[in-house]
């Protein structure tokens, strides 16, 4: 397993000179990376799964705005996705993903985790599954469990100008308050059966059983 990353713990930001994924708390990038009970704990661009495959498995991860970002092909599997209270005026952005073509393998997905209010999230604070950091963003949230903080529209878009055609921002079978998906967006697909979902399990999407660890227990379909 070869892979690489880069922690910081200061006040990094864009706004002051430095690129958006230098400012991450974890910068993973590489092949073939696999976390196993870590907690990735920040505010905005927590962590930025970058490049390269990589499976995250009963990890704890915090934000705010766009706080799990960056064009990696990831699945993330029965982890809990814990939304904070941003500055005064923001909204909680989970994903930026950062796909910019149809040609691009990156995008990422929630399989069986648990998206929730961290305890000092406030109530006042409209919280979405992502917005599109490029043009052919890619999320997938399924079978997951999604507390009520999610805002009904489900997904945002990056601002008004951007062009919503080419992604690709779906949901399937997921439960709970926050998983209605009757006043989505319209461009936020819904995926009604397992033959749709199946190409993003870990057997497919990422090639999983030919490279995560056997130690690590993980679903490699659909459940």
């Amino acid at each position: 397993m070869e892979w690489t990353k880069r922690l910081s713990s200061s006040d990094r930001s864009n706004g002051s000179g430095f690129p958006t994924a230098k400012t991450a708390t974890a910068d993973i990038f590489g092949a073939d990376f696999v976390a196993m009970n870590i907690t990735f704990s920040g505010y905005q661009d927590t962590l930025c799964a970058n490049k390269g495959h990589q499976f995250y498995r009963e990890c704890e991860i915090y934000g705010t705005v766009d706080f799990i970002f960056g064009d990696a092909k990831a699945v993330f599997q029965n982890s809990i996705i814990f939304a904070r209270t941003p500055l005064n005026g923001k909204q909680n952005t989970i994903t930026a993903q950062s796909r910019n073509s149809p040609t691009d393998i990156g995008g990422y997905v929630f399989h069986n985790c648990t998206i929730r209010a961290a305890p000092n999230l406030q109530g006042w604070v409209k919280t979405y599954f992502g917005r599109p950091w490029r043009t052919y963003s890619r999320v997938v949230i399924m079978q997951s469990d999604i507390h009520p903080l999610i805002d009904p529209k489900g997904w945002m878009n990056w601002d008004v100008t951007k062009l919503v055609h080419n992604l690709y921002y779906a949901e399937y079978d997921n439960r709970g308050a926050g998983a209605d998906t009757s006043r989505r967006v319209g461009w936020c697909k819904l995926l009604h059966t397992k033959a749709e979902a199946n190409q993003f399990t870990v057997r497919n999407f990422i090639k999983g059983n030919n490279w995560i660890p056997t130690q690590i227990p993980y679903f490699q379909d659909l459940m």
